[in-house]
């Protein structure tokens, strides 16, 4: 059964072009042309047929349950190495990923060093040094600066910017001796009890 998308050849054997899918179909409720404009955009990919695999005999029980002739033991084992790539198959083209002036910038200093690491290292190591440098300093000075920011900012009485770090209250329960309780200065105080000007 023919699809309603693929056009029929005319009298003269011209295919005409296919109906504007922009353009909801007569009787077309809106599920179907959503469903419609998805499939001719997403799944046909601006084609006007559907997409289908050349792979010969793709599932193991295709190729158990009948024994296989000489031409299929051949379109198999094309379709095998057909699927090898070569040096040239994985080229990088940088135009293909574009980046903007600040991650060139960025980018810049590391790639001259991979470019100095690969006469020495191979290129797969010089590529994961380029990778997880860059990273682990980022994550180094994150974490240096949030420590000195709760370490030396913290918010005191005199000043109410930065985090407010305090330590929690050691439990205390009913019968307990007084005078095993350490002594700490009022809770959440923010160091007002270690002040060194106006003690009097």
């Amino acid at each position: 059964m023919a699809k309603d998308n693929v056009p029929v050849p005319t009298e003269g054997g011209k295919v005409p072009a296919p109906p504007n899918p922009d353009v909801p179909r007569p009787n077309e409720t809106l599920q179907e042309y959503k469903i419609r404009i998805y499939t001719e955009t997403q799944v046909y990919k601006g084609s006007r047929y559907p997409p289908f695999s050349i792979e010969h005999k793709p599932l193991e029980r295709q190729r158990l349950a009948t024994p296989m002739t000489a031409e299929d033991r051949f379109l198999r084992k094309q379709w095998l190495h057909d699927q090898v790539l070569v040096n040239t198959d994985s080229r990088y083209i940088e135009q293909v990923y574009p980046r903007n002036i600040f991650r060139r910038i960025y980018r810049k200093p590391w790639d001259l060093i991979e470019q100095g690491l690969r006469n020495v290292v191979s290129p797969s190591t010089a590529l994961r040094i380029r990778v997880m440098v860059p990273k682990l300093m980022i994550f180094a000075v994150s974490i240096a600066a949030v420590y000195y920011h709760l370490r030396f900012n913290y918010k005191t009485w005199e000043s109410f910017h930065g985090a407010d770090v305090y330590i929690s209250r050691p439990p205390k329960y009913p019968g307990q001796d007084a005078s095993t309780f350490p002594s700490q200065p009022i809770f959440g105080d923010c160091n007002f009890s270690r002040r060194k000007s106006l003690r009097d």
